[in-house]
């Protein structure tokens, strides 16, 4: 052995603590341990780059058998076999197995807190005996500055990986890449911890070579990390304002100047349900509340909704004129019927009007005349788009044209026809008419035979004669149709008294009666006729 027995020698209770060794079995025999068929045993190792090399094998019936590096040599108790290897300890208890370092050869090494050689001779390398310990609790070889950890698992040694400290940065979208920083290592790859857009993210860092590298877990599978780059907030850049001064036009009126934001969309509402970016609109006259605010993205968050309210005010109607019916003339009575009122500011086809129903207007007066204004009362807007507008009273009369007509008085009452004779007393024709405002007046066609005084006959004369009965027109009648009525006159008959006078016969009696002065003036022409003597004269007139 080159360390242990002779040629048939056991080599037993072997302890290497430091230095530098190589130990090269002789010829069939084990590095340290036996000789060529002696055993080792007892083997301790708790320092130093120790290199145990077997000596040449044994060949047997065509067989070679070699002997351990630490162990045995190829025979034992006359049996020809390939030497058993013998594991050493640390002086502990503990097994140990070696591990062959690749070093600078002038860096310090330092195991578990214990120097070491920097090189084994001039070999680049250290060859170490360690402890097999746990991926939790490894063995710790620095080089130098650095310093990886191993453990022996499944009868080799694995490189134990630290699992990279979780990165506690908390992320927030701005536009640009964001990195989920891990320690790199040459041990491991890291993949999806450089990510721009706002959401959840997994990383994922595997072991490069998992035959031979373990986590500090003890396990081999990927890491998995999960990191948030959250949504930045939107920023409401410029307020929507209401639009002022909206007056109805019978068509769809914005009714805010738009917002703007820096992050996220601008919505509104009319309802708080359906949202839009489209800037809300309204037609009919009436308040209305806008919601807004800000929609969120992948990106970035929403605001809370605001709002306010916007006004469409009624669109105002005037009357410029009105309908009315003629009618004619009634005392005191100074309405008419309106029967279309004409509107100024109506919307396209609107069906708006004024109600008529019973409507009546009030003229400057009763008088019968032509008038071009009427004062109107209170009105009433009617029809489907009534509530998009609003009627101004009118405070003043409004334009029209309508008549009030006269009406046609009628004289009636009394005869048309009168048989009088002459000498009878005076009489009243009983007119009567239905024009309160004018007098009858009476003509006479013939004032010899009569004469007529507010409606009094005076008797002139016999004959006949025509009485007009005649009223002119006045404020609110027009003139009267004439009435005629006729007077027939007949003469008196008239005797004159008895003249009671007696004459005594005598040729020459001149005496005379003067018959014209027994007779009334108004008697008319008198022809005498003859005189007839019957001891009595009669004068006949």
């Amino acid at each position: 052995a080159g360390i242990g027995g002779g040629y048939n020698g056991s080599g037993s209770y072997i302890t290497i603590s430091g230095g530098e060794v190589t130990a090269t079995g002789g010829e069939y025999g084990a590095g340290i341990g036996g000789g060529f068929e002696g055993n080792g045993s007892n083997i301790e190792i708790s320092g130093g780059s120790v290199k145990a090399v077997a000596g040449e094998g044994f060949e047997d019936e065509g067989t070679t058998y070699f002997p351990a590096a630490i162990g045995q040599g190829v025979q034992y108790d006359g049996v020809f076999s390939n030497g058993a290897e013998v594991t050493p300890t640390d002086g502990n208890g503990n097994n140990v197995y070696l591990l062959e370092l690749d070093v600078d050869g002038t860096s310090a090494v330092t195991i578990n807190g214990k120097a070491y050689p920097t090189k084994h001779f001039d070999e680049n390398k250290v060859y170490i005996y360690l402890p097999a310990k746990t991926a939790q609790a490894p063995n710790e070889v620095t080089v130098g500055n650095e310093t990886t950890k191993y453990c022996y698992i499944n009868a080799k040694w694995l490189k134990v990986v630290d699992s990279p400290e979780a990165d506690d940065t908390e992320f927030t979208y701005d536009g640009t890449e964001k990195t989920y920083t891990l320690a790199e290592s040459e041990n491991y790859t890291i993949t999806g911890n450089k990510q721009t857009n706002a959401g959840t993210y997994t990383v994922t860092v595997a072991l490069n070579d998992k035959d031979n590298t373990v986590w500090n877990d003890g396990t081999t599978e990927d890491k998995k990390y999960s990191f948030v780059i959250y949504k930045a907030d939107s920023v409401l850049e410029t307020v929507p304002t209401p639009k002022t001064g909206l007056i109805y036009k019978g068509e769809g009126q914005n009714l805010i100047s738009a917002g703007t934001a820096t992050g996220g969309t601008m919505q509104y509402s009319l309802n708080f349900v359906s949202w839009s970016p489209d800037i809300p609109s309204a037609t009919d006259a009436g308040e209305y509340t806008v919601y807004y605010k800000i929609a969120g993205n992948e990106n970035y968050n929403g605001s809370e909704a605001d709002s306010f309210t916007v006004n469409i005010a009624k669109k105002q109607l005037t009357v410029t004129e009105v309908a009315a019916t003629s009618r004619d003339y009634i005392a005191n009575d100074k309405t008419v019927d309106i029967t279309g009122v004409t509107l100024s500011g109506i919307q396209g086809t609107d069906d708006v009007s004024v109600e008529i129903t019973g409507l009546k207007g009030t003229l400057s007066s009763a008088n019968a005349d032509t008038y071009t204004s009427v004062t109107l009362p209170t009105l009433t807007l009617i029809n489907d788009d009534r509530e998009n507008y609003e009627l101004v009273q009118p405070t003043s009369a409004v334009a029209t044209n309508v008549t009030i007509n006269k009406l046609n008085p009628t004289i009636t009452g009394g005869e048309t026809e009168y048989d009088k004779t002459f000498g009878d007393a005076d009489f009243t024709l009983d007119i009567t008419d239905d024009n309160p405002e004018a007098n009858v007046t009476y003509s006479s066609n013939d004032e010899n035979v009569v004469a007529v005084s507010n409606g009094t006959v005076t008797i002139k004369g016999a004959g006949p004669a025509t009485i007009t009965v005649s009223m002119g027109d006045s404020t609110n009648y027009n003139a009267a149709v004439d009435k005629t009525v006729t007077v027939n006159v007949a003469r008196a008959a008239y005797s004159v008294d008895t003249i009671n006078k007696s004459y005594l016969y005598a040729r020459s009696n001149a005496d005379s009666i003067n018959l014209a002065e027994l007779l009334p003036e108004d008697c008319g022409t008198v022809n005498y006729a003859s005189v007839t003597y019957n001891g009595v004269l009669t004068f006949t007139s």
